[in-house]
């Protein structure tokens, strides 16, 4: 496709077939802006008109000695280009609508010839321009003065090197460090930083505390990293090793950067070197200057209690460098239900915390030598269920150094053995956050400590809310994932057979909102239907966890029918997202029912319970047993 301008006009040549979406026109204009005494400095500015939208991507290539110098007054594209390593490929990115970028280009070499010719690459169609048709956006003789620089951000620098001086016995390396300061509100990113390095000077590695990283460039004496942020009203910190020459005197080391057309710095550090013996080493050039090098573990005595039982935690510090290390705190972030009960006696740090909830703190300083260990052990008490997860950080000289995490499950694990034998129930929760549920439909029945069974009554109140449902609520339940579900019941309605719904309700999930809207109920459900012999397989919509609204999935009629007041066992199996039932009862023996595979993994963990609807049933022998 090729574009071309005439008086401000457009002509399209395009091939068969192709649309074109995206029309660009680039004018240029050439003056001189605060011209050197003797020399001229002339500036261009450019202006894209994106006529038709939406436009991905523009990018521009730079003819060698001219560089972007920043967006000029009137563009309508407010967010300057990113620039490639070496300046002379800008981008910008989109989409953009129906607009106009206007932009400055400066020159690097003493001429004042403008660019008469610029590659435009614009949603992947590459444009050239005429350049017999480029027009001055100002061509009156003294056009108005333009900034050489216009103005984008505003980054203030500092270098220094660490230490100021060696001697020639010194293992002549240092740390160079630069400091970017952001004082706007916006956040300000750079291009590229560029460091040229004194003559002889070998760059080594990023050091502790560097926040920018590798170089794209690292081939002495310049030294170039990609484009960083610095952070609105913030700083950004550079660290990196380099190797000095072995040669008296003093060496100046100057750092620069630049953020659009804008240059910031350059600063720079001066180092001393006191001597004058000369001889050439052999060098490591990814030597790391002796430091302490961090690790850190985190454990427990066990990784599931009961509610109310205690844990001890162990974190064990090492230190793997060639440096002795200080700490100077250390904190832990116990999660809700977690409450700090005391130092154990084998820990090498004996202090109490400050605090006994939430994040705690022990104050130090303590040292460990290269190959060194510390250990720090104490204990917690679980007030809540669940899963807990703490986390233990370290910190020296005002910076974190390590961090480590450990997950305790808290509650009732797998197996659980229900058999109703005893009358206290306090595993199970009536879900009564909805109209017209009442507790007085559940009872046990049976001989205390002997024999017993859970029952539901549909009869015993009056009411018309036909579903209900009994949960069961150890603390780490509701984090059960895979599991098997084996459970006797029986329906023993004595009329509307038509209606009447008993089963087991898995994979559930229970928040009480503490409204009577019904919220959160989750999960799955197996169901018996006397009335047409029928089982069902129901699941909890996933956009609407609440109760009563689930829906089948899938049914089964079986053979042999369903009896009233019979005994038939149920057997259910979840892995993953994988769901299979079998069903059947002493006479019939068991035959697989459900083989189904839930396509949106909807309910990935939770408890199990008893569920009934407009029916009376009994239930006994409730085991859930972890899968092999």
């Amino acid at each position: 496709m090729t574009h071309s301008l005439r008086d401000k006009g457009i002509v399209h040549r395009q091939a068969a077939g192709i649309i074109a979406f995206l029309l660009l026109i680039v004018l240029a204009g050439v003056w001189a802006a605060e011209p050197a005494s003797g020399t001229e400095n002339p500036q261009a500015l450019y202006e894209i008109s994106l006529t038709r939208a939406p436009v991905s991507s523009v990018q521009v290539s730079l003819p060698a000695g001219w560089e972007f110098a920043g967006l000029a007054p009137g563009s309508q594209v407010a967010a300057p280009p990113s620039l490639s390593p070496d300046g002379r490929v800008l981008t910008w990115a989109g989409p953009f609508s129906a607009s106009t970028i206007r932009f400055w280009l400066a020159p690097t070499v003493h001429t004042a010839v403008a660019p008469d010719r610029l590659d435009v690459v614009g949603a992947g169609a590459a444009l050239r321009l005429d350049p017999a048709v480029i027009q001055a956006l100002y061509p009156a003789a003294n056009p108005p003065a333009a900034p050489a620089r216009p103005l984008t951000a505003t980054i203030e620098m500092t270098k220094t090197v660490t230490p100021l001086s060696l001697t020639l016995r010194d293992n002549m390396w240092v740390t160079y460090e630069v400091l970017f300061t952001n004082a706007a509100t916006m956040p300000v990113t750079l291009d590229r930083i560029t460091d040229t390095l004194p003559d002889g000077f070998l760059f080594g590695n990023p050091a502790v505390g560097d926040q920018v990283g590798q170089p794209l460039d690292r081939e002495e004496p310049v030294i170039v990293w990609g484009s960083v942020t610095v952070p609105a009203s913030g700083t950004l910190t550079q660290r990196y090793h380099v190797r000095a020459v072995e040669r008296g005197g003093e060496y100046v080391n100057r750092v620069e950067a630049v953020s659009g057309g804008e240059r910031f710095g350059p600063v720079s550090a001066t180092l001393t070197v006191e001597g004058n013996l000369l001889f050439l080493p052999l060098v490591n050039r990814n030597y790391t200057p002796p430091a302490p090098e961090w690790h850190l573990t985190k454990s427990s005595n066990s990784d599931e209690i009961d509610l109310g039982g205690t844990v001890d935690y162990t974190a064990l510090i090492e230190n793997r460098g060639n440096l002795t290390g200080t700490l100077e705190t250390i904190s832990d972030a116990l999660p809700e239900g977690m409450t700090f009960v005391g130092m154990l006696p084998d820990s090498d740090i004996t202090s109490l915390p400050l605090g006994t909830t939430g994040t705690i703190w022990w104050t130090g300083p303590w040292t460990v030598p290269p190959g060194g260990t510390l250990s720090l052990r104490y204990q917690c008490r679980a007030d809540s269920g669940g899963e807990k997860t703490n986390t233990v950080s370290l910190y020296s000289s005002g910076q974190t150094v390590g961090t480590a995490s450990h997950t305790v499950l808290v509650g009732g694990g797998l197996p659980v053995y229900e058999d109703f034998t005893y009358s206290a129930m306090e595993n199970w929760e009536i879900f009564l956050n909805y109209p017209d549920l009442l507790a007085e439909r559940w009872y046990w029945s049976g001989e205390d400590g002997v024999w017993g069974l859970y029952n539901y009554e549909f009869d015993r109140v009056s009411t018309y809310q036909g579903y209900a449902l009994a949960v069961y609520k150890d603390p780490a339940a509701q984090s059960w994932t895979d599991y098997r579900v084996e459970a006797r019941l029986k329906d023993v309605k004595e009329y509307n057979l038509n209606k009447g719904l008993s089963g087991i309700w898995f994979r559930g999930l229970y928040d009480n909102s503490g409204n009577m809207d019904g919220k959160t109920v989750a999960g799955y459900y197996f169901y018996i239907k006397p009335g047409n012999d029928t089982l069902y397989l129901m699941r909890t919509p996933p956009d609407n966890p609440m109760f009563a609204s689930q829906t089948v999935v899938a049914s089964y009629v079986y053979g042999p029918g369903i009896g009233r007041k019979h005994w038939y066992n149920v057997e259910i199996e979840v892995r993953g997202n994988h769901i299979q039932i079998w069903f059947g009862d002493e006479t019939d023996g068991m035959i697989p029912v459900f083989d189904w595979i839930d396509p949106d993994n909807a309910w990935q963990s939770g408890t199990v319970g008893l569920s009934v609807y407009n029916s009376s049933a009994r239930f006994d022998y409730v085991y859930v047993l972890p899968l092999p």
